[in-house]
């Protein structure tokens, strides 16, 4: 191997060849994929094994994730200088690279036998590690044993099942149940990609660069050595991708499949790793790396550079002109239910402005979204002044006398009569007692159902439950009374009452007074709306042409004894070929792999857009939402519970039927057999008077006399009566009874 190449494992740091890694060293870059180191050890017995540990044989071994990680991790270097002292002795770092064994296949032959040892980096552990984002979840759910996260404590005491507090974001691992409004959340691999569940809106997307922070998040929370480096794309929005058990490193691809130019590599050079995440654009706007780094390189189409780089092959570079669309139109479909059938509504986001994507090239895009089940309804509501309140006693009486009143049928004609007395003013309360201000709810709903989705043109109807009550003193008779009624005293009297109450349940609304009919929408959950500007960052992505091809050449390395490579190149850089065709000069072409072999500086570099696909499969790449699934709503996503808008519009009050009977305080009741039953004007038979009034006359009397009248011998009534104590002197009682009279 050319150059000074050294290894660190477990905090020791020897060359390479003092590994016994001593034949066919290679570095193999890849667009969207992890990169690898790998060497071969000559003459190994495969059964012997490897002096690295694997990171999943550790784990299984019982280490911790965090000591897996410290224990495989290898770090290799290239420096540009060595004093060949023993244990070190290296100087001028120029190339870093962190990662893990990932697999040592043996090979056994007559010719002799080797293992092939193959490093790779963190994106290799993000391959291998399952994505997930937290479910709010209720504590009477949790299961003793299982971790999980504080979301927010309300009322539940979550120290009391094993948490050390009740702190949002403590993480724990449960004992029991618990009981209250606190939530928790727990890893889910059902995941929504662009949607912040933490504090969710509506139709509020998060950008492709928020996204990938929050992956990058969970990857260090799952113990992979990885940061955030340079991310761009915080302008680039996409609709809600649902997925279900995918790894960290899909999870990320799946925010760049439709940016077919994002490039994306791991940094070693940093004491954690970092993960950068560029587009080509700007790429080609960085200065040339004077070694190895992000930017652009130029190298000579033919022959020898001035750098020395000697030219091998090259397969010509192909301008793919297929792979610039002219416009782009995406077309979004909303699915839509409307009164239990399909309604979709159709949407489109194009570019250039009136594009319709009906011309070779044009990319043209179905993306279907999650849609609201939507039910028109309709209503009418009868409404009445609520005339028990203000204005004359007839109008009160009438009110009370109605079926919409207190249903007291007798009040109907003038058998009940009033005398000098008035029906006051009711009193109205709702269901605590409280008074209603019949100014925001002047009108009772006599007929209909009232909903919430009711509208007065822009003034929402409200309704309210209420109880409707007044005390009255009357008298009622056994005909029904002529003019002026209320006065007249026609007819046996039969019951006075001196607190009576008539009361009756309603409904009352701000509905206008008549028959009114309303039209309203009840919608089940909220509708996906699209993203804005996908249509134009797209075809600005893909505006600059790009190239296919192949281009092959020696590094001369590094002037000095141990003559290191130069440059080490990946799709961290972008190419430019001079000597060319003019527009190779500063094509600024897709690097989508290479393939550098360490002994002998020899590198192969692979040119073409969107590489981690065969290159005519990039049109079917940004169709990705072709297979996107729309299987719940968002705000179940977010809430972990069931769509909080998704409730149906059931009817809030029913029309009232006031059967209850008013309080009674009777003075007088008096009961009547008539000779033809039902017939006030035939003979009386019999009469019963129950009176309380005719008591107070008689103890009110100096000397009670009562008159009794032609039918008073028939008439059961209290009376006075003479008799004598047992002392012989007379005393007088009240008895109830009918007059003295003879028998033959």
């Amino acid at each position: 191997m050319r150059g000074v190449w050294t290894i660190t494992y477990n905090n020791v740091e020897k060359t390479v060849a003092a590994w016994g890694l001593t034949t066919q060293p290679l570095i193999r870059t890849h667009d969207r994929s992890a990169t690898q180191f790998s060497f071969c050890m000559t003459g190994q017995a495969p059964e012997s094994g490897v002096p690295f540990a694997s990171f999943n044989a550790l784990l299984k071994a019982g280490a911790t994730v965090a000591q897996a990680e410290v224990q495989a991790r290898v770090t290799i270097r290239q420096y540009g200088a060595w004093t060949g002292a023993a244990g070190g002795g290296w100087s001028n770092l120029l190339f870093t690279f962190v990662g893990y064994l990932a697999n040592q296949p043996g090979t056994v032959g007559r010719e002799g036998q080797s293992v092939v040892v193959v490093f790779k980096d963190a994106i290799w552990l993000m391959q291998n590690t399952t994505f997930q984002q937290p479910w709010v979840q209720n504590p009477g759910g949790m299961v003793a044993g299982n971790t999980y996260t504080i979301y927010s404590a309300g009322t539940t005491n979550f120290m009391a099942v094993g948490a050390p507090n009740n702190l949002p974001g403590t993480e724990f691992i449960a004992t029991g149940t618990a009981t209250g409004t606190g939530l928790v959340t727990v890893p889910i691999s059902r995941c929504v990609l662009f949607m912040d569940i933490n504090s969710w809106v509506p139709n509020v997307y998060q950008s492709v660069q928020w996204q990938v922070n929050q992956i990058l998040s969970y990857a260090a929370s799952c113990g992979i050595a990885i940061a955030p480096g340079t991310i761009e794309y915080s302008g680039w929005y996409l609709n809600y991708y649902h997925c279900r058990a995918i790894s960290i490193w899909e999870a990320l691809l799946k925010c760049f499949e439709p940016i077919a130019s994002a490039k994306i590599w791991v940094d070693g050079s940093a004491a954690t790793p970092l993960l950068h995440i560029r587009s080509r654009a700007a790429l080609a706007a960085l200065a040339a790396p004077g070694g190895t780094g992000p930017g652009p390189v130029t190298l000579l189409y033919k022959g020898v550079d001035a750098a020395g780089h000697v030219h091998e092959t090259t397969r010509d570079f192909e301008p793919r002109y297929d792979l610039v669309p002219p416009q782009v139109v995406l077309q979004y479909q909303i699915n839509t239910t409307l009164n239990g059938k399909p309604a979709p509504i159709f949407t489109t986001d194009v570019y250039p402005a009136g594009a319709n994507g009906q011309m070779p090239f044009a990319l043209v895009a179905p993306v279907d979204l999650t849609g609201a089940s939507e039910t028109i309804e309709t209503g009418t509501l009868d409404c009445e002044p609520l005339a028990c309140v203000g204005g004359s006693h007839a109008a009160k009486r009438a009110w009370w006398a109605s079926k919409r009143g207190g249903e007291e049928d007798k009040l109907a004609d003038f058998r009940v009569r009033f005398g000098a007395n008035t029906i006051g003013d009711a009193t109205v309360v709702d269901d605590n007692g409280n008074a209603i201000d019949l100014t925001q709810y002047p009108n009772r709903i006599a007929k209909g159902t009232y909903h919430a989705w009711m509208k007065n043109g822009s003034t929402q109807i409200n309704a309210i439950r209420a109880h409707v009550k007044v005390k009255v003193q009357f008298q009622e008779y056994d005909v029904v009374g002529s003019t002026p009624a209320e006065t007249d005293t026609n007819g046996n009297l039969i019951k006075t009452s001196n607190a009576h109450e008539l009361h009756c349940h309603i409904t009352l609304t701000n509905a206008p007074a008549g028959v009114t009919a309303f039209t309203g929408a009840n919608v089940s959950g909220y509708s996906e709306t699209p993203v804005s500007g996908l249509a134009q960052n797209i075809w600005t992505d893909r505006a600059t042409l790009d190239y296919d091809g192949d281009h092959e050449f020696l590094d001369p390395g590094v002037p000095g004894v141990s003559v290191p490579i130069t440059q080490i190149i990946g799709h961290w850089n972008v190419l430019n070929i001079a000597g060319g065709a003019a527009a190779w000069a500063n094509a600024n072409m897709t690097i989508a792999a290479t393939e550098i072999d360490l002994l002998n500086n020899r590198v192969r570099i692979q040119v073409g857009p969107a590489r981690h696909l065969q290159p005519q499969d990039w049109s079917a790449m940004l169709q990705f939402f072709r297979y996107r699934r729309t299987f719940m709503f968002s705000s179940q996503r977010a809430t972990g519970a069931a769509d909080p808008n998704g409730t149906v519009d059931m009817a809030l009050n029913t029309p009232d039927g006031n059967t209850v009977g008013g309080l009674v305080a009777d003075r007088a009741s008096v009961l009547i057999d008539y000779a033809t039953p039902s017939d006030p004007t035939s003979q009386v038979n019999g009469r019963s008077n129950l009176d309380a009034n005719q008591v107070t006359q008689i103890l009110a009397a100096e000397t009670p006399t009562p008159v009794v009248d032609a039918n008073g011998m028939r008439t059961l009534q209290p009376r006075e009566y003479a008799m004598c104590d047992n002392a012989g002197d007379v005393l007088f009682v009240i008895l109830h009874g009918t007059s003295g009279h003879t028998k033959a």
